[in-house]
């Protein structure tokens, strides 16, 4: 751009437009040309503008923004954190915008879940199997004497989903009912033990154990009661109210009447004996 000074006092206007063009926020490459009847100031003045992009430090203080189709520079890897670059966070005498890397917005604390009372019927759907059920002798008891029973259950875990939170379910056997298919339903803390482990000879009564008072097939059925408890993590843990049940399938059992009758020898020496 040139300027042009004319009379009628022309040292005191190049007197007054050197400073102005020497102001460096304003004029930059100022020259003067002293004419007989004028001044020419020739000189540039710079006006800020989107930059050109440059390759970029990644590791130095500031970083670069990619701000719409300006072509600012921008650093890679931080395409997620964009500022605007606004007129005043050019500086006058450089060729690029730069701003202060805002700093990174904490997470906010998730709000606590609203957890309602829970009951079995909230736990259903991660219950025990069933028990299995087995009986001394196998299959076969003898009218009027003890036919032991077992139907072992453990401590029981399944992990899921529950409201829509991650949970695990512990279940605990509370209480065994056995149903011997007669009538007789008898409820008691444990899911018994065979006559072996319990050291006892055979047709020996036990906690779990029954004797028919007449011969026929019956179905014995045991029935277990777990008590319930759901961990929801950092949201802690909560009783179930009510019992978890787990019922078996009928396990069949022959009931048969035993005689006896003294004779003289064994079968194997006479086959033909009573009772052979």
């Amino acid at each position: 751009m040139i300027l042009l000074l004319t009379p009628p006092s022309m040292n005191v206007l190049v007197a007054e437009a050197i400073p102005a063009c020497a102001d460096i926020g304003l004029w930059t490459n100022c020259d003067t040309d002293n004419k007989e009847d004028h001044v020419e100031l020739e000189g540039e003045r710079h006006i800020p503008q989107a930059p050109p992009p440059q390759q970029q430090n990644p590791q130095q203080e500031y970083e670069y923004i990619d701000y719409g189709d300006n072509g600012l520079p921008q650093v890679p890897g931080q395409q997620e954190e964009r500022v605007p670059c606004r007129l005043e966070n050019w500086p006058e005498a450089r060729d690029q915008c730069r701003v202060e890397k805002p700093p990174a917005e904490e997470d906010p604390e998730p709000e606590a879940p609203v957890i309602p009372p829970l009951t079995e019927r909230d736990v259903l759907t991660f219950a025990p199997a069933p028990p299995s059920v087995t009986t001394e002798p196998a299959g076969i008891a003898i009218v009027g004497m003890p036919m032991n029973v077992v139907a072992p259950a453990q401590e029981h875990v399944a992990g899921g989903s529950l409201f829509g939170l991650p949970v695990t379910v512990t279940f605990t056997p509370a209480s065994f009912a056995f149903d011997f298919g007669d009538g007789t339903v008898q409820t008691v803390g444990s899911g018994g033990s065979t006559w072996n482990d319990l050291g006892l000879p055979e047709f020996s009564a036990t906690e779990t154990s029954h004797a028919y008072a007449a011969r026929g097939s019956y179905g014995v059925v045991v029935s277990v009661s777990y008590s319930a408890v759901v961990d929801f993590g950092v949201w802690g843990v909560y009783p179930v109210d009510g019992l978890v049940t787990a019922t078996s399938a009928g396990s069949p059992v022959r009931v048969v009447e035993a005689h006896t009758a003294l004779v003289e020898g064994s079968c194997v020496e006479n086959p033909a004996g009573p009772g052979c």
